[in-house]
């Protein structure tokens, strides 16, 4: 959860967006998971970071229920254009060894 939480203020350091304030945490958030969509990254990147910040900021509700509702809605829109994918079961030769 720390390294999620990490790579959004390390982007808001970069792009010079204050977290500070809720709604400005909110956006940021927002911000990040547009640069994550836009990058090609899976929608569990979104999800994962909504889990982490419920847990290390616990004033935002769980799981950060209103608080950050346009991140929330970014991440809908995400998983709807990018919706994820299962993986291709390994070969018996893998696993016969």
């Amino acid at each position: 959860y720390a390294t999620s939480v990490q790579a959004v203020y390390e982007f808001c350091r970069i792009h010079s967006l204050v977290h500070a304030s809720v709604s400005e945490l909110d956006l940021a958030m927002v911000e990040f998971m547009n640069a994550g969509f836009l990058e090609g990254d899976g929608g569990y990147v979104g999800s994962r970071l909504l889990a982490a910040l419920s847990y290390i900021r616990p004033e935002l509700g769980r799981p950060c229920d209103m608080a950050v509702h346009r991140a929330k809605q970014a991440l809908r829109g995400w998983k709807r254009l990018a919706p994820g994918f299962s993986r291709l079961p390994l070969p018996w030769e893998v696993v016969a060894g």
